[in-house]
């Protein structure tokens, strides 16, 4: 941990909503993907997670099995509730049926009740059968909807389509060293009037406490008109740098942690999106400055953005 805190007096710390207070001083504050790296307890299961929020980020692989797990359980379960009132509460083509294709029969029956189909192949017999099929009915009809309003949520969900480095650099840069990370949106979005903030978390000692120390950093470059190609992050570290004068085990020291904050306009949604990201000391490299990823193609017509060489860099002495 930093024990020289006077090398941040030249600066202003920010006000971030974390709190100063590091008692445990390897733990991130955000995780890679951008999320905050925070438990909550003392709540219940529901008021610490939204149902809503949980199934709206979810994959759409993990959406889909959650949905074909439902549907396959509630058909399940009613088809059991069909089969315990026995084979003369359904009427049916069959004049002799086992047990195991009578259960089948329940299945298939519970799922065209369910979805609405209804292709008559079995059909309620008293008024047992008839009342169980109305509740499977008035729940398959709000569970579609329900199924499509979710499905709908995750389709018009703004959502942010940006590829980050693996690394931040630290390189010589004008006439001094500077700060940098790249990245590219990599999906068929067109991005305009984007903007990025920093914030930087240093882990120093006051007084023999460790506290967080917040900063804002600048960047030469903080809004760009069009973002289609890669957009490379500078941070000049000079005179109104917060790291101004660290050394490379300073900032390990440190348990630095770089937070981004980018803002960004999509056309195809008409509506902002943003995404956060976070470094760490591990993802520290000294000395080195990153590859060109776009290029002209063969033909000299077409812009190429390689997304192979988005983490790729060259080592270099200072």
């Amino acid at each position: 941990m930093l024990r020289i805190p006077n090398k941040l007096s030249r600066n202003e710390t920010i006000n971030t909503g974390f709190g100063a207070k590091s008692l445990q001083t390897d733990t991130r504050i955000f995780d890679k993907n951008g999320k905050p790296n925070i438990q909550k307890k003392g709540l219940a299961f529901f008021e610490r997670y939204s149902v809503y929020h949980s199934i709206v980020e979810l994959s759409w692989t993990k959406f889909y099995l959650i949905l074909f797990f439902f549907y396959f359980i509630v058909n399940l379960i009613f088809a059991c509730i069909y089969f315990s009132l026995g084979t003369e509460s359904l009427n049916t083509n069959y004049k002799t049926i086992n047990l195991w294709d009578f259960f089948i029969e329940c299945y298939f029956f519970s799922s065209q009740t369910l979805t609405t189909v209804g292709y008559g192949h079995l059909s309620p017999n008293n008024f047992w059968a008839s009342l169980i099929a109305s509740i499977e009915a008035i729940i398959g009809v709000l569970g579609l909807a329900v199924a499509t309003s979710l499905l709908y949520s995750k389709f018009i969900r703004p959502k942010s389509f940006i590829k980050f480095s693996n690394n931040i650099l630290i390189t010589p840069h004008k006439e001094n060293n500077a700060l940098m990370f790249r990245m590219a949106p990599f999906k068929n979005t067109q991005l305009s009037e984007s903007e990025v903030f920093l914030s930087m978390v240093l882990k120093v000692e006051e007084n023999g406490i460790f506290v967080n120390k917040y900063f804002r950093l600048d960047t030469e470059i903080s809004k760009i008109s069009s973002f289609i190609l890669s957009w490379t992050v500078v941070h000049p570290i000079n005179e109104n740098s917060p790291i101004f004068g660290f050394t490379k085990e300073d900032l390990i020291n440190s348990k630095m942690e770089l937070i981004i904050y980018l803002k960004s306009f999509d056309d195809k949604y008409g509506n902002n999106v943003v995404k956060n990201h976070s470094y760490i000391s591990d993802d520290l490299v000294w000395g080195a400055k990153f590859k060109p990823m776009f290029m002209a193609d063969e033909s000299n017509n077409i812009t190429v953005l390689d997304f192979d060489l988005l983490n790729d860099y060259d080592e270099i002495s200072f």
